[in-house]
C-alpha cells in the first residue's frame, strides 16, 4: 500500500504570483459554489495586501488551495476560512482542518469559522465542528 503524504504550506506573499495560476480555478469554483460576491481577483488583491492568507495542499501533486483571514473584535479574534477548493477532499480534509486550527491557535484566535454550504456541517462534524449560526440571503435586483 502506498502512503500518501499531505503537505500544506502557507504561501509567502512574494511567491503568490507564481502559485496563483495553479490554484486560481479552485478558488474561483469555491467562490462560485459559496455564492460569494468576491471574485478571484478580489481574493488575490487581499492576499497580496496581506489581509488574507493563501495555503496550498499537496498530496504528491497540487490538490487544493484555501484562503484564510483573521478577524479581530473587541472580545477576541477568530480565523475565518474564506474559501476552500480542490480535488480529492477525502484524502486531505483532516490535514487542512488540523492546519487551520493550529494556525488559529498560534495567532491567538478564540474560534475558527467557515461560512459555506450546508454540506460543510456534515464534513466537519467528525472533527468537532458544530453548526453555529445560519446565514440568510435575498437577492436585490
Amino acid at each position: 500500500m502506498t502512503e500518501i503524504v499531505i503537505r500544506i504550506q502557507g504561501v509567502p506573499t512574494d511567491a503568490v504570483p507564481a502559485i496563483w495560476p495553479l490554484v486560481r480555478d479552485w478558488i474561483a469554483d469555491a467562490l462560485a459554489r459559496g455564492n460569494s460576491l468576491d471574485t478571484p481577483d478580489d481574493i488575490l488583491a487581499k492576499i497580496i495586501a496581506q489581509e488574507y492568507q493563501l495555503w496550498v495542499v499537496d498530496d504528491g501533486q497540487p490538490a487544493a488551495a484555501f484562503v484564510t483571514r483573521i478577524y479581530s473584535g473587541s472580545l477576541g479574534s477568530a480565523l475565518v476560512a474564506v474559501c476552500l477548493g480542490g480535488k480529492g477532499m477525502d484524502r486531505w480534509l483532516f490535514a487542512v482542518e488540523d492546519v487551520i486550527c493550529g494556525f488559529a491557535k498560534d495567532k491567538g484566535c478564540k474560534r475558527v469559522y467557515l461560512h459555506g454550504r450546508r454540506g460543510w456541517v456534515k464534513q466537519l462534524a467528525q472533527y468537532g465542528w458544530q453548526e453555529d449560526t445560519v446565514n440568510v440571503m435575498k437577492e436585490i435586483a
